[in-house]
């Protein structure tokens, strides 16, 4: 059977695809790069936002419009929380949620309908070696689902329990990426920071990235998004001290509202979030620093937004990923009264955009100059030479035609109106 497969959605999801695309090729099948080629047609979905299920929709009616004799399958988070409703699209014939991907492989390769998620994949789903596509930065999936309960996310109940990969099976995941060439890895989880604490010994995420920077010749380990108050004592210090872990931390935020925090269930204050961005930004000077930050969350005044804009502003941050408020079914938040009119909510989500625009502005021009570590992305098509990105998160093109994954120096050179960054060769 030949296959295509699309991931929507954060990294986790991402790596789930690249997980389920080498189990169905271990047992034979084919991925193709293009749908028209495919016998089966598969969407890893996402369900964090309304939007995300809209994508999810419009995308399975195109293909299908396009290529009728194709079968569609619908896994991942959507299928998870509303698998009749995926069911029901035109030219689905599987629906199978976020479970372990043996059962999933099953079921695509069956055709068979499923009436509801798979369930959560257990803990050794993530203990099983993933292939490298030779893509520039492999993502490594180190831990799954959230024991949190903050008011908007539905995540918990579409990802189960938290459970963690054992520190041997991601040691030697690493190591078989970097021994077949990757030069960077990004270790990503649904709740990253709390890596380990469901081992049998426990383990932390500190403990976990201490092992891989001394048993394996990785070049740079990225850490996807950690919880401020999951940045302690122990990973801090290894932040300040060890060169290859990436300088960039995204550490979500959500409001810089204390009122607002409170009632998403958030548990930090706006002062303790600004000291751990701080301290980061100290230990990493150049660091990207960014956050997550919901705009239009129920009942938030005006004056709350404001304490939103406020501390961010007196920040580090060097980016943001805003977010509009969309209300999950089945969640707190859902339910709470105070919903702000769409169109407010899409002034304050353009605002803090147009915020976080100034920012990434502002580090871009602080790195003018300066010799920064880079790996190559892509080269040719659009780029007449070679589009690299820094260990610091700076996106910039090269004159040079220079093959993917190449590790290379790089000094930025120009900004353009766009925001924009090329650079040379050091």
């Amino acid at each position: 059977m030949r296959f295509y497969l699309h991931s929507f959605g954060c990294r986790v999801n991402q790596a789930d695809g690249d997980g389920l695309a080498d189990a169905l090729a271990a047992v034979g099948h084919v991925a193709v790069a293009d749908p028209a080629a495919a016998d089966l047609i598969i969407l890893n979905s996402c369900t964090v936002t309304h939007r995300g299920d809209a994508d999810l929709r419009q995308t399975v009616r195109r293909l299908h419009r396009a290529h009728p004799s194709a079968r569609l399958a619908v896994t991942g988070c959507y299928a998870e929380r509303a698998p009749q409703d995926a069911a029901a699209l035109p030219g689905v014939s599987v629906v199978a949620g976020t479970g372990d991907p043996a059962r999933l492989v099953a079921a695509l390769a069956a055709g068979r309908t499923v009436p509801g998620g798979t369930g959560s994949a257990p803990a050794a789903a993530m203990d099983v070696p993933v292939a490298w596509r030779g893509h520039t930065r492999p993502m490594v999936k180190v831990q799954d689902g959230c024991d949190a309960a903050c008011a908007y996310c539905i995540v918990p109940a579409v990802r189960g329990a938290e459970r963690s990969a054992t520190p041997d099976a991601v040691t030697a995941r690493v190591a078989a990426l970097a021994a077949a060439g990757a030069r960077e890895i990004i270790l990503t989880g649904i709740h990253l920071g709390r890596y380990g604490h469901t081992l049998t010994p426990p383990a932390s995420l500190t403990d976990l990235l201490e092992r891989l920077l001394r048993d394996t010749p990785i070049g740079r380990v990225r850490l996807s998004s950690v919880e401020p108050l999951e940045f302690d004592a122990a990973l801090l210090a290894l932040i300040g001290r060890e060169p290859r872990l990436a300088p960039h931390f995204h550490v979500p935020l959500q409001s810089g509202s204390a009122a607002v925090l409170a009632r998403m269930g958030r548990p930090y204050t706006p002062d303790q979030y600004l000291a751990v961005v701080r301290r980061l930004a100290a230990l990493r000077p150049l660091a990207a620093l960014g956050a997550d930050v919901i705009a239009g969350f129920p009942g938030e005044t005006e004056a709350e937004f404001q304490e939103t804009t406020a501390l961010v502003a007196a920040s580090p941050l060097t980016y943001l990923h805003v977010f509009p408020f969309s209300p999950r079914p089945g969640t707190p938040a859902a339910a709470m009264r105070g919903r702000l009119p769409e169109r407010e909510t899409a002034r304050r989500t353009r605002i803090l955009r147009g915020v976080s625009q100034e920012k990434r502005r502002r580090h871009l021009e602080a790195c003018l100059g300066r010799a920064l570590p880079a790996l190559v992305l892509r080269s040719g098509g659009r780029f007449a030479g070679s589009q690299a990105l820094t260990e610091n998160y700076i996106t910039l093109t090269l004159a040079e035609a220079l093959p993917p994954n190449t590790a290379v120096d790089v000094r930025i050179r120009t900004i353009d109106s766009r925001g924009q960054a090329s650079g040379t060769l050091v």
